[in-house]
Order: structure tokens, then sequence, then C-alpha cells
């Protein structure tokens, strides 16, 4: 058990407050209840019956009796209706149940067949005939396929659908996706986003029990898993777009709350096996490309289908200890997958350019030009070749070897990568029913994951093949739930949970040509980015989030305690929850150092340098006179380096406090209002890393200060109330026309993770320091070495007369918790034949969302310059191309890059026209100035301070399964709109295109998708066949699904930032104040001109089916069984359509014309391959069309 030391002061603050929190919520329920609280009861793993009692002539008849038995474990509860004839019988677990209704005078009404869902109030009218309590009457009338009581915008995804819909890899959380308002993120991981939000501030839960990882702010066991609950331990979940009872919490996004199976007194279960094989039918991705050369030593791809299969097995089986009495269920789940990834350049025909062996005819080489009569693949080889012969002195023939000896050092670090995976999880569950009022659940769950290589889990990447890093998860939550019915108008719930969630991911072992360069402390090469101008390249080397010790080991323990009170119209419920998280990190990103090559040849002479000597000593660094010169130095080649330092561990203990009062009350009849109010008290402990002076740091800027008071301040958001009303309109009374709809606030957590590393990044002694990039002459070492530690590379500062500009953070000491505001409007109709046909209008409006603005800018004085465009039939330089022994004259400008000609061989090759900007545009630049705080570079403020929008309206139509037959299909029109908030789970970074106006980043949300399309279906034909007949022509089944969406959006960009002086229109000249395009200083590369997000990918199509047959079996009524067991097979085809989803593209639109070291022309000229297509169906979300064949045993 990790613990977090906490100052004695704000323990006692926090507890002053949490009382005060505690009051607030109870007094408003103490108000609520004094409304006189009957019931639209149900809690996040119940639902409830409820109903009005009248005889045949509409008569309302109160005082009658109503009995409700469980068909499966025969648990009862009572109720009486009230003076007009209303009764309500809540808290009851989701199945079947049968409901007596009794009254003197009248028979006895009976309904076997009562459904009741997770979060839900079933309603029935029954109408008593009169006559003797012995005679009665059964009824099997429908289920209410409308909830004419509940406000909330949500929907129940029953075990129906999770068991006969298509899903690929049986993520059954993924069935989410079919509700309107939810999107997956761009990434493909399975992150959902509920409303535009951020999909970092969801809450899920299970059995009642929290279900997410503090620390990444996801589900526990986060999304490399495959799942933490088997799909066949669940019996139901609901997906909350917004619910406005005020019990739901601790969500500015959706809630998923999910229900699982419990025991019955009959012998129930099924036993399974799935097999998906990409061998059988399975298609190949044309961007998963092998690099391999040929025999006369030339590089090609080709497209390749690496082995992925999958396979799972388990079952549940579930039964009665004590019928009646004491129940139990097992879950065994395992699935073993094979699935090499392959590393990849994006664009292999540029990186491995080849190059001639004698220069052709129409070239020449010298130590300062290069010329060529045409640009092609080969004249681009014979420029790095070139280059490499300029920097070692040596003939154009001798660069050219040692060129093509690189090339092939380059093709060692990618290729295929071994992955696999493993999981196995085990769930026991044990439901007590103690007596008639007491119930009392036990259920323990414990899942182990390893994946060696299996860190990424996209089917092709540009990692290295010794950055996949070994992924591993240990699980474990026990939870305990006991429902007391203290009355028949007042039921208890109380939980305890207590759970583990530890993960820790480990690097691999260098690969043959990475051992010369792994002579360090860690034994493992620095992280390399190579040709990072070729969109991305690749990265060789260890990866520089790797090791991950501990990331996290996360404990949680969890109390909840409500009430629910039923009386007259009203239903109260109120109650109070307390989380503690314990999270202990054991990770220095980057300490392993990371170097950063424009392009390849630049790698290749600094590699054949280091392991062989060729082109002189590596003496370079502080002892060289001039570093802009050689001077008998070999000049080292990298463009940066950066690494880390400090302490790997930290540890975190926050508390969550919440209180929460809500009524439902029967207005009328056919009215309901929801009135509530919940309160959030986040604590966030102290930092242990306060900067109170560094002095390894102050020994390389002359003794300035360091210290940084302000990374003592601490989130501590006490106003955190959040206002409920709701109403449910069943508007003519007959439960066909239902108008619902209401407002609320919601909060969301701050992330542990940004907790932790925003302490962690205060450069203090005892924290986690990172620099601004270091250079060759500027502190840069001698490739491939790294610093031992902060005290070495202060010490050569020292010497070499450069000083250290940390990077440091703290939180702003009015940071807030995220807060959203959430207004609906749903009209629901019944179209008759259980077919419900809704319209709903959703809106959220963001407030106090993450991000983080640089305080140590220095802005000294801002002036107006002009940027010349290039036309693009203008954009290819013209000869001669610069050479020179400084490897960074050759950029975009003026490197030899072969116009876009279909060079990929696959298809589709995509593209598009870069964002048209006038040939001469005027641009506010940010001059240089003093830093506020020299002895630093960015001093990042994290803060509360975006705001986001969304609009939606979707149509759905709904048939619940019922003759064979049910239908999901709705369309959604959206628009997200944000001020670029973060949304990832590090120290939040600064990407403000202009600090002095925010608005400029007004722009669609990264989530903004404006048309989604979900159909799903299940239909079994009903046959009345027997025997053979039967066994061959009956029980098939076929289930469609169908995902539409338009493109997510994606910013145009600029390639290239690195120029400093700049020509203002007034004639002079000016020295940026720090990167980007206009000298902001911030992270963002984005073309500033051009609005934020308003490009958008292809538009996605997945098409999933099943098709499977039942074989029934004969009765069985022994052994505690009492059933006709069947046996299914069924196979599954995901998209069916092979239709390629594109994943990833580029995104630069222009680059920047600039030479290293010379006056800029500050000339922006079209990128060619903007727009390009580099890979798709390569991720959790998107795969190629792949077949699974599967059997069931049902019993």
């Amino acid at each position: 058990m990790h613990h977090t030391s906490r100052n004695a002061g704000s323990i006692t603050a926090s507890r002053c407050f949490f009382r005060c929190g505690v009051r607030l919520a109870l007094g408003a329920a103490i108000l609520l209840c004094g409304l006189a609280p009957n019931a639209r009861a149900q809690s996040s793993t119940s639902g409830a019956i409820a109903g009005t009692v009248t005889d045949i002539s509409g008569a309302l008849l109160p005082g009658v009796t109503i009995s409700v038995k469980s068909n499966d474990t025969g648990a009862t509860r009572s109720a009486t209706a009230n003076s007009s004839g209303e009764f309500q019988v809540g808290n009851l677990m989701p199945g079947s149940y049968t409901v007596d209704i009794t009254g003197d005078g009248f028979e006895t009404f009976e309904d076997k067949t009562v459904l009741v869902t997770v979060g839900s109030t079933s309603n029935l009218l029954p109408k008593l005939k009169t006559g003797s309590v012995s005679d009665k009457v059964e009824v099997s009338g429908e289920n209410p396929t409308m909830h004419v009581d509940d406000n909330a915008i949500s929907s129940t995804i029953d075990q129906n659908q999770i068991d006969n819909l298509p899903i690929n890899g049986r993520r059954w959380s993924d069935f989410a996706r079919l509700t309107p308002g939810v999107v997956s993120n761009l990434d493909g991981f399975g992150l959902l986003s509920f409303r535009g939000i951020s999909y970092l501030l969801n809450n899920n839960t299970i059995d009642g029990a929290d279900d997410n990882q503090a620390y990444y702010s996801e589900a526990r066991g986060r999304t490399r898993t495959a799942f933490s609950i088997p799909p066949t331990a669940v019996q139901e979940f609901q997906v909350n777009t917004s619910n406005y009872s005020a019990q739901y919490g601790r969500a500015a996004g959706g809630v998923v709350n999910t229900v699982t199976r419990s025991g019955s007194n009959n012998l129930h279960g099924e036993l399974f096996f799935y097999d998906r094989d990409n061998d059988l039918g399975g298609a190949t991705n044309p961007y998963t490309l092998l690099t391999e050369q040929n025999s006369a030593g030339s590089y090609f791809s080709v497209p390749t289908k690496p082995t992925d299969w999958r396979k799972n097995w388990g079952g549940t089986v579930g039964g009665a200890i004590l019928r009646d009495k004491l129940f139990w269920i097992y879950t065994f789940d395992q699935e073993r997958r094979n699935f090499p990834g392959i590393s990849r350049p994006n664009d292999p025909n540029d990186f491995f350019a080849p190059s001639n062996a004698t220069l052709p005819a129409g070239e020449t080489c010298s130590t300062t030009a290069f010329t060529t009569s045409a640009l092609t693949f080969p004249a681009e080889g014979d420029y790095n070749s070139c280059l490499i012969a300029a920097l070692f002195g040596v003939s154009f023939q001798a660069g050219s070897a040692y060129y093509q000896q690189g090339l092939g050092i380059l093709q060692s670090f990618i290729g295929a990568v071994p992955r696999v995976q493993d999981q196995v999880i085990n769930l026991p569950k044990i439901d007590y029913q103690i007596n008639q009022r007491n119930h009392l659940s036990l259920m323990y769950n414990r899942m182990r994951y390893s994946s060696p290589n299996g860190l990424y889990s996209q089917s092709s990447t540009t990692d290295g093949r010794s950055h996949w890093g070994n992924d591993n998860v240990k699980e474990d939550f026990g939870i305990a739930h006991l429902t007391t019915v203290l009355s028949n108008s007042l039921v208890n719930d109380a939980l305890v949970q207590y759970g583990r969630d530890f993960e820790f991911d480990l690097q691999q072992a260098p690969l043959p040509n990475e051992l010369p360069l792994s002579h360090n402390q860690y034994g493992a090469a620095a992280s390399t980015n190579i040709g990072y101008y070729f969109s991305g390249g690749i990265y060789a080397g260890s990866n520089p989030d790797l090791n991950r010790f501990a990331d996290p080991d996360e404990r949680r323990l969890q109390l909840l305690d409500a009430m629910t009170w039923s009386h007259g119209k009203h239903v109260s419920k109120f109650g109070l929850e307390y989380n503690k998280v314990s999270d202990y990190e054991n990770n220095l990103y980057n300490g392993n150092g990371s170097y950063s090559y424009d392009w390849t040849y630049n790698f290749i002479a600094d590699y054949l340098n280091a392991t062989t000597g060729v082109g002189g000593p590596t003496a370079y660094g502080p002892n060289c006179p001039n570093p802009t010169a050689q001077n008998g130095c070999f000049y080292q080649t990298y463009y940066s380096f950066s690494q880390d330092f400090g302490s790997p561990t930290a540890e975190i203990a926050t508390r969550e406090y919440a209180g929460f009062a809500t009524d439902d009350w029967r207005v009328l009849p056919n009215l309901t209002l929801t009135l509530g109010v919940r309160y959030e008290y986040e604590y966030v402990p102290p930092s242990s890393f306060v900067n109170t002076g560094n002095p390894l740091i102050a020994a390389t800027d002359g003794g300035l200060p360091t210290a940084l008071p302000q990374t003592a301040n601490r989130p501590d958001d006490r106003n955190n109330v959040g206002p409920r009303i709701g109403f449910a309109w069943n508007v003519f009374g007959d439960g066909k026309t239902v108008l619902r709809g209401g407002y609320g606030m919601y909060y969301g957590r701050i992330i542990n993770s940004n907790i932790v590393q925003t302490y962690l990044e205060s450069a203090a002694p005892n924290a986690q320091t990172s620099f601004s990039s270091l250079y060759p002459g500027h502190c840069g070492p001698v490739f491939p070495n790294i610093y031992s530690s902060l005290a070495q590379l202060s010490a050569s500062a020292v010497a070499g007369g450069c000083a250290l500009l940390p990077t440091a953070a703290y939180f702003s000491p009015h940071m807030q918790n995220p807060q959203v505001h959430e207004a609906d409007l749903a009209l629901e109709q019944n179209l008759g034949h259980n077919f419900i046909f809704g319209l709903t209008y959703m809106m959220s409006l963001g407030r106090e969302l993450p991000t983080a603005i640089d305080t140590n800018f220095s802005i000294g004085a801002t002036g107006i310059g002009t940027f010349a465009v290039n036309s693009p039939s203008a954009s290819a330089p013209s000869n001669p191309y610069a050479v020179s022994t400084n490897s960074e004259a050759a950029t975009n400008s003026n490197f030899p890059y072969p116009p876009a000609t279909g060079g990929y061989v696959t298809l589709p090759h995509g593209g598009a026209t870069p964002p048209i900007l006038p040939a001469g545009f005027q641009e506010k630049f940010f001059l240089n100035g003093t830093r506020p705080n020299a002895a630093y570079y960015q001093i990042l403020q994290v803060q509360s301070s975006v705001n986001s929008s969304y609009n939606a309206l979707a149509a759905q139509i709904e048939k619940r399964y019922d003759h064979g037959f049910s239908l999901l299909s709705n369309i959604t029109w959206s628009h997200a709109l944000d001020e670029n908030p973060y949304e990832s789970t590090v120290v939040p970074s600064y990407t403000l295109s202009d600090p002095t106006n925010p608005r400029a980043d007004y722009g669609n949300s990264a989530t903004d998708v404006r048309i989604r399309y979900v159909a799903s279906a299940i239909y079994e034909p009903q046959t009345h066949f027997h025997g053979l007949t039967k066994q061959v022509l009956g029980g098939w089944r076929i289930a469609p699904l169908v995902q539409l969406q338009s493109g997510l959006p994606y910013s145009p960009t600029i390639s290239s930032t690195s120029f400093k002086t700049v020509t203002l229109n007034d004639g002079t000249t000016g020295t940026l104040a720090g990167t980007g395009i206009n000298g902001a200083g911030s992270g963002s590369t984005r073309v500033p001109w051009v609005a934020r997000d308003s490009f958008h990918y292809p538009r996605t199509a997945v098409v999933d089916l099943r098709l499977g047959k039942n074989f029934y079996l004969p009765r069985v009524d022994r052994f505690g069984l009492h059933s006709e067991p069947r046996f299914e097979v069924f196979a599954e085809v995901f998209n069916v359509m092979n239709h390629q989803n594109i994943t990833s593209l580029v995104t630069e639109a222009y680059a920047l014309t600039d030479v290293k070291g010379s006056t800029p022309t500050q000339t922006l000229t079209p990128y060619a391959p903007f727009g390009t297509y580099t890979n798709s169906n390569s991720n959790y979300t998107y795969s190629p069309r792949q077949l699974q064949i599967s059997g069931r045993l049902h019993f």
C-alpha cells in the first residue's frame, strides 16, 4: 500500500469543507423529503415496477396489495396502492418478474412476464375485475415499450443485443456507440466521447461500483486489453448521455452503468469458443507495407498480410446453493491472440530513395552543390550520397557506398514485429437473500493480461521494432452490495469496493544494429527519430515512454450509501459517497534521451561515424573553438537532443466526497418532475515536489534564482454544486406519446495523471526536469551518448558556456473541475407493434475545461510582417541544390523532393489541395524580449479557462426484441465547437496560436462528427417445424450492424518553424520570441490563417454481419437443469465491404522556405503530399475485413 504525505492543516480544512458540503446535500435531501416523497425509484444497478390500479370502468382502486416476485430467484417484495391507486416497487434487479395484485371484491390480477431493465421503471396499467380474490386472471401483456416516467436520455443494451449482434473483439462496451451523441476518438483505441466532451471525462460503473482508472481516466484495464468484465457475465448496461437524477455524478461526459448476471434457482449458463483468423477470408491492408531489398540492392515496399488470429474460450455457469436463498455464478474467459505488427516508414519511396553507385549523366556533386537534370527518387538518393561525401570528405562513389550501407542499417530497424496477447479473467459472484428484507451480493473479478511487443495495438506504425514495448495488466477488485428493505416505502443501498489496477510496460532488448549505441546506464539506445521531414520517418532505439515499472499501481476504496423513500406522489433518494484512490507511478519519461534527425543521410553519417570512426574523431562539443564550422571536429548532424532527469517515482492519494438528493414527483398522473442537487469535492493532496530552488540549474545561468513558489499550488475546487431538473410528460396519458427533457450541471474529475505530472514538472531537485531541445554546440552530447545525470549535464553546460533552460509547470490558484451544462428535449411516439420513434435535441456547454499557457513568454513587442506564398506550380526548387558540411542546409526549400505522382504502391492514395493562401499576406509576429524568469524556458500555468459547445438533433426508431425481430436505428446531426481544450493525460501543453487572443483557436472540436448513422437488427424467423425439419430449417438468425459517419476533423500544419529572424513591413528585422510560425512559443504548428480543424478525414463505414443457427437439444430435467439446451454455431464478418477507413494522413500543407543560419525569405511552399493517406483500418475501431466462426452451448 502506498501513501502520500499530507499537510495536516490542509486535511483539517478539507474535512471542514466536506462537512459543509455534506450538510448542504443533506439539507437539500430533507427539503425534498419534506415534499412528501412514491416512486420511480431505481438506481444505477436496479429498476422499478410502477403503475396505477383501476377497475374495468377506470375508477381508481386505493389500498390494493401488490406482490412482486423474481422469476429467477423467488425473492418477493410487496407494496400498497396509495389513495390515487398508484404503486411502486423499486430497487429491483434487472430480470423477469411476476406481479400479483389483490383487493377485496376483485379477482386477482397476475402478470408473469414483467421485464425490469437497469435504470428504468416498467409501468403497468392493471384493470381489476369484480369477483373473488381466489379467482385469478392471468395476463401476458406486452411489456411497456416506453418508460413514461423517466426523464433520462439513455439507451439500454440488453442481453439479447450483447449476445447476438456482431462485435469485433467482443468488447461489449463498444455497443455504446449505437447511442446518439457518442463517437470514438481519433486514434481508434476505443475511447468514447459523449456530446462533444473529452473522452477522459466519462464514468463507468459495474454493479453500482466505480469501474474507472483514476490515473488515466479510462475504464479499468484501459483500452489495450480486450475487456475487464467478460461479455457473458453482463446482464445489460445503460448508456446515459444525460440523466437528471442527482445520483449520477463524477462525469462531465457520459455514464455507462453495467449490471452483471446472477445465479438463479435453476442451473443455467453457456460455454463458448470463438475463432477469428484473417486466413479465413481476411483482407490485406494496403498500407501494411513490408520493406524488402531486391537482388540489385534497391529497396521496395510490398503490401503484406501479417498473421492475425484470436481464440476465445470460456463460459458462465450459475445456479442455487439453497433454493430461493443462496445463489452462485462463475465466469471464466480467456483470450489468446497472435498478431504480429509491421514497422514501416510512412513514405518508403523517399525514406529509402536509392542512389547510383556512380554519378549518372546530368548530375554533378561537389562539396558545395548538387545538380540534377530530373527530379526522381534515384536523384534524391544521389543527393543524399553527395551530402555524406561532403561530410566525410570522400568521393561521391564512397559516399554512395556509405549511404547504401546506411540504408541497410535503417532497414534492420523496421519490418515484422512478433506480438502476442494472453488475457485470463475469473469472476465469481454470490447472491444471498438473507431474508425478505435483506439481499447481499458479493463479487470478485480477477484479470491478468500480458502482451509482449503489445504496447502498440495498431497493425502498422512508424515505430521501430524495438519501440513496441511489453504490456502487462493485473486487475483485482471486489464489491459487496447490501440492499435492505426497511419498510414498504423505505429502501437502503450500501456498497463497499476495494480494488487494484496494476499496469506496467517494459522495454525490449536492443536490436543487433542498436547494440553499438547502447553503451549507457540504461543498456539501450536513445530514442531516435529519423527523417521526421518525411511525414514522421521512423523511430529507432528505445521508447521514451519506457520503462514504466508502474503506470500506475492504483488502489481504490469506495464507500456508498443511498436511501430511497417512497410516499404519496414522491420518491426521494439521497446518499453519500466516498472514493479514495492511491496511485503509485514509476516512470521517468525520456530518461534515456531522444535524438531527432531531419533526413536519413544525417543519421547515417552520425551512425557510421560513431560505430566505425569514418569522417574523423568524434570530438565535437565544448572543446571545438567554433561550433558553426568543423575546425577539425566532426560536425554532429542531428537536429536536436532532449533528455529528462529526476526521480521516476511519485505517489498521490486523492479523496472524493459526494452527496446528493433527488426527488421524482408525480405532479399529475401523466407528468413526473425530477428535482435534485448533487455536491462533489475532489481533495487533491499538496505536492511533494515544490521547487524551492535547484542549484544544478542555477549553476548554468549565472546564479539566477530558480525557486518557483507557485509550484506549491494545488487544485481545491469547493463549489461543485450541480442542480438538476427534468420532466417526463405522458402527453395523452395513454403511454404512446412522451415528451421528456431537462437541464443539469455536471462536473468531471481533474485527472490524477494531470495532477502527478504537473507536480513532477516543477523543476525541483527531487522532481523530473525537462529542457528545451539541446543542439550540437549547445549542450548537445556526441551521438549516441546520453548524460548520466543532471549533474553531468550541468557540469558540461558550465564548461561549454550554454545555459540550461528547463520547462516547469504549476496549477493556477483558481483551478476548477471541468463543468458542463446539459439540456435536452425529446419526443417519443409509439407507432404500434412495439416500434418507437424518437426525436431528440441535445445541447452541452462545456466550461472551465483544462488548458495551459506559458506565463514566462518573452513578448518584447509585436510587429507586422508579410509572408510570400508560392503557387503549387512553383513549388519545386531550382538547381543547384545546396551541399554543406553544415548538414542543416538541407531543408524542404532545397531538398530535391520528387513530386507526388502515385509513387505509393497502394490505393487509395488520397491527397488534398492545401488551403489557398494569398500570394502575400500579413501576420503579427511576437518579437523577442526578456523572459520574466530568465532561468527558465516555459513556465506553464495549468488552468481551467476553455469553453466548448455541442448541439445535436437525433432521430431514432427502435423495436425491442419481439416475435423474433428487433431493430435499432438512429441518425445524428451534430456540431461540436471549442477553444482547443487539453485532452490528454500528461502535463497540459501550451498550444495557443496567439497568446494574446485565445479565441483565435476557437473552431471545430477534435471529436466533431457532423453526421453519424447507426442501424442494427436481429431477425430469427418464427417457424413451427418439428423433428428433423425443425433442426434443418428452424433456428436461423441473422444480425447486421451498420455504422456510417462523416470524417473527424484535422488542421493543416506547417512542416518547419525553425526560422528566428523576420523582416517586418517597416523594413526592420526582429528576432521571434519563441517557436511557431509567428513566434508565439506554443507547440501549435497549424496554419494560423485557416480555421482550426476545418479539414476532414474521409467518411468511415463499417458493416458487420452475423449469421447463426441454433440446434435444439432434448429437454433436461436433472442435475438442477430444467430447460431445453441449444447449441449455436455462427459466423461473423467484420467490415464486410472492406471499406478503407483512413486512420492517418499527411497534415503538412506548407513548408517554410528557410536555410538554417541564413536570413529567411518568409516564404511558404505548398507541400505536395498534403492529405495523402498513410494508413487505414489500423486500430481497434477499424480493421480490414475479418471472419470469425464460433460455437456456444446454452443451457
